[in-house]
C-alpha cells in the first residue's frame, strides 16, 4: 500500500490530557501529593504542585500543550487555574465527611500544626480555637461551618464534566486498592492493573495514625466525629450541614 500524504495529513492529532486533582485541607491532600508525584513520574508526565520544594504550579496556563498533572488543588473551584482549550481536562475531586474535616481542623489548627509562618489572622484563629471546646468550635458559624460549606459549594453547584471523578477519602483509607482502581486509569497507563498492584503494595501501611505531635495524621478512621463530639452537637451539625451531607451521600 502506497503512503498517501494527503490522507495522512487529515488524521487527527492526539489530544493532550490535563489531570487536575482537587481536595480540601484535611482530606488526605499530602498523600495525594505523594501519590500523584509518583504516578506522574511513572507516566512520564510533568507534575505541577504548590507542594514541591520549589513550587511550580504557577507554570500551568493556556500556553501548555503537553500532557500534565496538577495537584493537589485545595479548592473545588475549577476556575482557579486556566488551561488551554486543546486539552482534554480530567478532574479528580476527593471529598471527605465534613464533620470529620471539622474535627480534624480543630486539632490541627489549634495544636498540631506548628505556628511557624502563621500570619496574624492565622494566629488569631489559633488563639480563638484554643479558647473553645471542640463542640463549640465545630458549630461556630464564622470559624467552622460557613467557611467549610462555602468551599464545598463549588463542587455541589457545578455541572459534572464527562471526565470528572468524585472519590471518597473514606474509601481511600479503608479500601485503598479499590480507590486506586478509580485513580490510575485517569493517567492513561497502558497496563493500569499492574500500576494498581505496584502502588497498593507500596502504600499498604500508609493509613495508620501517627503519634508524633506535629503529624498530619491523627485519626484516619471514618466517623471520628462520633467519638469526638457530644450527640447534641452531632444533631446540630447534621441539621446545619444537610445541604452538603445529602448531595454528597453522607448519612446523618
Amino acid at each position: 500500500m502506497q503512503f498517501d500524504p494527503k490522507r495522512n495529513s487529515r488524521l487527527p492529532e492526539r489530544v493532550p490530557t490535563a489531570v487536575f486533582v482537587h481536595g480540601l485541607h484535611k482530606s488526605g491532600t499530602m498523600f495525594l501529593y505523594q501519590l500523584f508525584y509518583r504516578l506522574s513520574r511513572d507516566r512520564g508526565w510533568p507534575y505541577y504542585s504548590s507542594n514541591h520544594i520549589v513550587a511550580n504550579d504557577g507554570e500551568v496556563g493556556p500556553d501548555l500543550s503537553s500532557n500534565f498533572c496538577l495537584g493537589p488543588l485545595r479548592t473545588f473551584d475549577t476556575s482557579a487555574v486556566a488551561v488551554s482549550s486543546r486539552h482534554r481536562v480530567k478532574r479528580i475531586f476527593q471529598v471527605r465527611d465534613p464533620r470529620d474535616i471539622l474535627v480534624s481542623q480543630f486539632y490541627s489548627l489549634g495544636w498540631r500544626h506548628t505556628d511557624e509562618g502563621f500570619d496574624p489572622r492565622q494566629q488569631a484563629i489559633r488563639e480563638a480555637i484554643r479558647g473553645m471546646t471542640i463542640d463549640q468550635y465545630v458549630v461556630d458559624p464564622d470559624l467552622a461551618i460557613r467557611p467549610l460549606a462555602s468551599r464545598f459549594r463549588f463542587l455541589l453547584t457545578r455541572s459534572p464534566g464527562p471526565d470528572d471523578r468524585v472519590l471518597r477519602y473514606e474509601q481511600m483509607v479503608t479500601d485503598f486498592p479499590g480507590w486506586l482502581r478509580q485513580v490510575v486509569p485517569v493517567l492513561e497507563f497502558r497496563w493500569p492493573s499492574l500500576v494498581c498492584l505496584k502502588y497498593a503494595m507500596r502504600f499498604r501501611n500508609e493509613f495508620r495514625p501517627d503519634r508524633h505531635p506535629h503529624s498530619h495524621k491523627r485519626r484516619v478512621t471514618p466517623g471520628d466525629y462520633r467519638r469526638a463530639l457530644h450527640p447534641a452537637t452531632i444533631e446540630r451539625l447534621n441539621d446545619v450541614l444537610e445541604p452538603v451531607l445529602g448531595p454528597l451521600g453522607y448519612p446523618r
